[in-house]
């Protein structure tokens, strides 16, 4: 384990810089009861476009009868720096992500980053919204307080209608001359609600999002 601190990568609630993947942000659902007309928001489809297309496999596996690990990564031309300051502008996610409408830091009873994030879906003519509220530890130390190689953005989901699990992290390696960004997260739906449809849905979201967050640190550094 690490401990929650700010190192070279800056950080921290205080600057109030991330979700999420996700954040995220990666699941917005076919299953939100929820729908209003397409057109009242800005439609996921017309988020997506000019997020260029990057191959991404995602590996899918059962940890439960109703539970699933996802996870993914993709590779960035850029600095780990670079990738930590578009993972962590936690208030300004929703721009660098296509599936996610709003994300913004709450106030926090405790010393972590409590962020509000509200996904979104198109699905047959209707955006279908999600919302969850998630605890964000930007681990740069271990232990010893001694940096790590590859920082990790762990969340927590604290507050969500869909889902009784939604934990997971976004790591930041060095990777040849750039850095590879990998995402992974374990899901398990509330109540009697099935997972196949939600991941489905999050196996379709990780790689537009991981595409968009890779754009961003790529137009960062130049």
């Amino acid at each position: 384990g690490g401990s929650a601190v700010t190192g070279r990568f800056g950080g921290g609630a205080g600057r109030r810089s991330m979700v999420p993947q996700i954040l995220l942000g990666m699941l917005a659902a076919a299953l939100v009861p929820a729908g209003v007309p397409a057109g009242r928001y800005p439609s996921v489809a017309s988020r997506a476009h000019g997020v260029r297309c990057v191959s991404l496999p995602v590996d899918i596996r059962s940890t439960g009868p109703n539970s699933r690990r996802i996870s993914s990564a993709i590779d960035v031309n850029a600095s780990q720096e670079d990738v930590w300051a578009i993972i962590t502008d936690y208030d300004r996610i929703s721009e660098y992500t296509p599936n996610v409408l709003r994300s913004r830091v709450v106030p926090s009873a405790s010393a972590g980053i409590r962020v509000y994030q509200e996904g979104a879906q198109n699905i047959a003519g209707f955006e279908f919204r999600a919302s969850l509220t998630m605890e964000m530890k930007e681990v740069l130390t271990d232990a010893l307080r001694r940096p790590l190689p590859a920082p990790r953005l762990t969340f927590r989901c604290l507050q969500s209608e869909m889902f009784s699990e939604y934990t997971g992290e976004f790591r930041v390696e060095q990777h040849g001359k750039g850095t590879r960004l990998s995402f992974s997260v374990d899901i398990t739906p509330r109540g009697p609600v099935p997972v196949m449809p939600l991941e489905w849905r999050i196996r379709e979201d990780v790689p537009v999002n991981l595409r968009g967050l890779k754009a961003a640190a790529e137009a960062r550094r130049r």
